[in-house]
């Protein structure tokens, strides 16, 4: 299936978007490539969104690029989260190795740092460390190395639960 468009009908802004769709749909991207083409799809989308009138309904550009490329909305919003992940880390998402590979969930704990606290991450090698989604929560209120160095010499704290059984009825009173 084809659309063929007359050269006049199409913008430039329009031939993007469709080769952007095009590029995205047709082969088996990378975590990396699918980003950058959520972001230049924002960008385009942005451009081009009309001016706020009362007689129109704006739809939200995340729900937009999720019909165009056929992913739910939280998926889209949380790919263009990563835009901010500095270039050092963008190898490891699609990564076969599992000593330099890191989750989505990592990178987008990641991405909301600084440059520098994310370099600090990088060289240090603390990636490949074990992050819980606790880690990973208090990873994203890091704001200094020295609070990033924490995360993993603080003791984690830790519940034992123990069970017993009894021949001892349970009283009336007992409600479940």
């Amino acid at each position: 299936y084809c659309n063929i468009y007359a050269y006049d009908t199409l913008d430039d802004i329009e031939a993007r978007k469709i080769i952007i769709y095009d590029n995205t749909i047709r082969r088996e991207n990378t975590t990396a490539v699918k980003v950058q083409s959520i972001i230049n799809m924002n960008r385009l989308m942005k451009d081009t969104r009309p001016a706020h009138r009362p007689d129109t309904k704006r739809v939200r550009i995340a729900k937009q690029i999720s019909e165009i490329f056929g992913d739910s909305e939280g998926t889209i919003k949380g790919l263009y989260q990563l835009r901010n992940l500095i270039p050092e880390f963008w190898p490891f998402l699609d990564s076969k190795d599992p000593k330099n590979k890191i989750t989505q969930q990592f990178a987008r704990a990641v991405s909301v740092l600084s440059p520098d606290l994310q370099r600090f991450l990088y060289e240090s090698g603390l990636y490949q460390q074990r992050w819980s989604s606790k880690k990973l929560r208090a990873l994203t209120r890091a704001r200094t190395e020295e609070e990033v160095e924490n995360l993993f010499t603080e003791p984690d704290p830790y519940v034992i639960r123990s069970q017993i059984t009894t021949n001892i009825p349970i009283p009336d009173t007992y409600k479940a």
